[in-house]
């Protein structure tokens, strides 16, 4: 394409030179017809010199050409490098650029690895170093127990030749003691046999006891009463008693006396025979002179006043008889021992306290015993009862007490007195749990 450039412009050139040149023999002419002939002749000459002249400026003229084009290609070849040279010179700048950023990224990634490298360095020390306290506080350990090891050898060792002594000397005590084996069966059988005759005694005295006591069944039909009775051992402490004078005038009491067991049995059955002794074969009838008669003969027949002992009883006793009014009269006396009653129609439950004088005992008050006169319609309550009941402790040692007593009477005494038998025999065990009974309980439950 270069080539075929220089050709056309060498043709352009020619041409411009060949209308230069005819212009330039059109001038010629016109100012030859001017001249003279001789002039004239001389025009082929002039002419052949003028085309020469012509050539030659032409051929220098395209010397000139072809000198200035291969100057201006060499400029356009350099340009041309220099334009590559500019490209690269970019091109290396970019990498550059590229390759110092690629260079901060990644200093800053290699200064955080030195500075994680450097952290985990550290706690490598730390674990290092609290391995070595580990090890170190293990090789103490190991070698405080070697020692402790060592010692104990020396001491099973020691115990060793101890219990090679005691072998000897426990072989001969086990011999003692197989001995005393044979000797403690021989009085287990001896103390079970006396066991079994003692319970067999107890159980005697029981049948003898229970007989001088009303059965329950001529309670209820006889004194239309309900009964509580829960003695703490075999034989009881605790015993009531009834009489009934011409089926008129009744008598009903709970006796509590100072012992349970076999003490308070032997004192129940003298009270019991001096009660129906005052009662049936003396003809008192008046609560407050039976007791004073029951005073007076317990202390003879214990021998108190010349002796050391102080038993004594608690008693509450009631007389109740109808009137001619169709309401109840009931007499009151106690010693110790409270009597408590509900009158229906008011809905209310109260309590007289019996006197502080005991019957028998040392207590020294001459004075006679209270007496209280009440006048209740049928169908009032009278709850006569020893204090069993009312002693009794939980697994708090927290006794039942009279006013709880007195509540839980309040609760239950629209009930008829089956029901009310039933809700005490609850409430008593339920309030007792495991603790052992204290003393022995007897209620008497009397609807009048």
């Amino acid at each position: 394409m270069k080539f075929k450039g220089n050709i056309v412009m060498i043709l352009i050139i020619i041409v411009i030179g060949t209308v230069i040149f005819l212009s330039y023999l059109w001038n010629i002419q016109l100012v030859t017809n001017n001249i003279s002939d001789i002039v004239k002749e001389q025009r082929l000459t002039v002419l052949i010199t003028h085309i020469t002249f012509f050539i030659v400026i032409l051929l220098i003229i395209v010397i000139f050409w072809i000198i200035l084009s291969r100057q201006f290609k060499q400029i356009k070849e350099k340009d041309n490098v220099l334009e590559e040279y500019r490209n690269k010179i970019i091109k290396y700048k970019k990498l550059y650029i590229e390759f110092n950023q690629e260079r901060t990224t990644n200093k800053l990634s290699y200064e955080k690895d030195i500075i994680k490298l450097k952290k985990e360095s550290e706690k490598l020390k730390q674990e290092h170093f609290a391995g070595r306290l580990e090890v170190e506080q293990a090789n103490n350990e190991l070698i405080k127990q070697s020692k402790e090891q060592e010692k104990l050898k020396q001491e099973l060792l020691t115990q060793k030749l101890q219990f090679e002594q005691t072998n000897s000397e426990l072989y001969r005590r086990s011999k003692e003691q197989e001995e005393l084996k044979q000797e403690l069966f021989t009085q287990r059988m001896h103390v079970e046999q006396k066991n079994i005759m003692l319970n067999s005694t107890l159980n005697f005295a029981k049948t003898i006891q229970r007989s001088i006591m009303v059965n329950e069944q001529k309670l209820h039909d006889e004194y239309q009463t309900e009964l509580i009775f829960f003695p703490k051992d075999i034989v009881s402490g605790d015993f009531y008693w009834t009489a009934d004078v011409l089926n008129k005038r009744k008598f009903i009491a709970a006796v509590d006396c100072t012992e349970h067991g076999v003490p308070g049995a032997f004192l129940s059955f003298i009270s019991s025979r001096l009660l129906e002794e005052i009662v049936h074969t003396k003809q008192i009838f008046q609560p407050k002179e039976i007791l004073n008669f029951l005073d007076e003969n317990i202390k003879k027949i214990l021998n108190q006043e010349y002796s050391n002992n102080s038993d004594g009883i608690g008693i509450a006793l009631c007389s109740t008889e109808e009137t001619k009014k169709g309401k109840m009269k009931v007499i009151f006396s106690g010693a110790k021992l409270p009597l408590f009653y509900y009158q229906k129609n008011e809905k209310k439950v109260n309590c007289i306290s019996g006197s502080i004088k005991p019957i028998g005992g040392e207590y020294s008050d001459n004075n006679e015993f209270e007496e209280h006169e009440l006048l209740l319609e049928k169908e009032d309550i009278l709850y006569i009862a020893t204090d069993g009941f009312i002693v009794q402790s939980d697994i708090e040692h927290n006794c039942f007490g009279r006013n709880t007593f007195k509540k839980m009477i309040e609760e239950i005494a629209e009930f008829d007195i089956e029901k009310q038998k039933f809700f005490m025999k609850q409430i008593f065990e339920k309030y007792r749990g495991n603790t052992p009974q204290r003393d022995d309980v007897t209620v008497l439950l009397v609807k009048l």
